[in-house]
């Protein structure tokens, strides 16, 4: 922390200003018997006042916007926005000023004190895009959601600025997207959730009357994502992306258990048990709702999906023979939105929405023979 101090006679408590990155202190005031509730924020702005260099050293009198609180025993100022790191800050606490609200206390001969002080510079690795998913550059026209992963958070409430879909002549998609004040991001900020706008994508709606699907069978497109999307620290990223792919024919069937083949493992191994669909599933979705049972109950192990189509499952302790089964939730879906239960795409006119929970149950064989 830096420090600065008035001076004392010994035996003294000195009245201490400083700063620890992230706010000003002013210290041995022993104030907690007083109240300090009826300064006002202009008065504050006069006792504790917080310049950039620059402003104090032209002389001009515009402290820094920020709260002052008082903590225990210490006086705290902590500024609206955070101090920027490299520049350089100076803060005057005024003794004088500040005991002329405490009833019963005097000021003090060298009644100010004056502090110079830099947020030190921290070290940032670069953030970069770690993947786009689906992975695959053949895509679904009624492809509903694409997932943009990061290597470290990401700044909220900027990314439809940094993302645009473009034709394979470099001409703009118009409105491709579902845009929302509430941008979809996971909890650590790491994953971004792009949908395409499903009022395009269902048939009968005006969206798509009006405007048509925002990918069409056949043709090439660019996905591209600028490096001036700026991660939590306010820093850019590594470098942009451009992700090619081509359209193909739309999926509007629901998903089944004909959709999946299952290659078994081997008793008394930790071979992985692997599904793979004949089209592209969400990943994320499968990845959280996909486990493995057995006659006694949930076999430990982990899931992941190794691409579009595959998931692979590697247990915690070596198979035993028997007969297991792979429980799916219904409401997985592929990645055009259709599940176990309805097709994203139902016309409500011809078909009901079905709303089922039951699981969907695949099983298969652990045997020490080769499947």
């Amino acid at each position: 922390m830096i420090v600065g101090a008035l001076a004392f006679a010994e035996g003294q408590v000195p009245i201490a200003l400083g700063f620890d990155q992230q706010q000003i202190l002013v210290t041995g005031l022993s104030v907690k018997n007083h109240t300090l509730t009826t300064i006002s924020e202009k008065e504050w702005m006069e006792i504790l006042p917080v310049f950039t260099q620059n402003a104090w050293s032209k002389k001009v009198n515009q402290p820094i916007a920020g709260t002052w609180l008082v903590v225990g025993d210490d006086i705290v100022f902590k500024p609206h926005f955070p101090f920027s790191a490299g520049e350089m800050y100076h803060a005057v606490f005024d003794s004088r000023l500040f005991y002329e609200h405490v009833p019963g206390a005097h000021a003090f001969a060298n009644e100010k004190i004056e502090l110079t002080f830099t947020l030190q510079q921290q070290e940032f690795s670069v953030t970069s895009i770690d993947a786009v998913y689906p992975a695959s550059d053949v895509v679904p026209e009624n492809l509903l959601r694409m997932y943009v992963h990061f290597s470290a958070p990401m700044m909220p409430g900027e990314a439809y600025d940094h993302i645009r879909l473009l034709h394979a002549d470099g001409s703009t998609v118009m409105k491709p997207f579902l845009v929302v004040d509430q941008e979809l991001w996971d909890v650590e900020r790491k994953r971004f959730t792009l949908l395409f706008d499903p009022g395009r994508i269902k048939r009968t709606l005006k969206s798509n009357l009006d405007l048509g699907t925002p990918l069409k069978e056949g043709e090439r497109y660019l996905l591209v994502i600028d490096s001036t999307w700026r991660d939590v620290n306010g820093n850019y990223l590594q470098r942009g992306l451009i992700k090619e792919f081509t359209v193909a024919t739309a999926q509007r069937t629901k998903l089944a258990t004909q959709h999946a083949s299952i290659l078994s493992p081997k008793t008394n191994t930790r071979e992985d048990v692997v599904m793979s669909f004949n089209r592209p599933v969400d990943r994320l979705l499968v990845t959280k709702f996909v486990s493995v049972n057995s006659s006694t109950g949930s076999v430990q192990g982990v899931g992941r999906m190794v691409d579009d189509f595959t998931w692979r499952f590697t247990p915690g302790q070596e198979w035993k023979s028997g007969m297991y089964e792979i429980a799916i939730s219904p409401w997985v879906e592929d990645v055009c939105g259709n599940n176990f239960n309805n097709v994203f795409d139902l016309d409500l006119k011809k078909e009901k929405r079905v709303s089922s929970d039951e699981v969907i149950k695949i099983s298969f064989v652990v045997n020490g023979m080769d499947q």
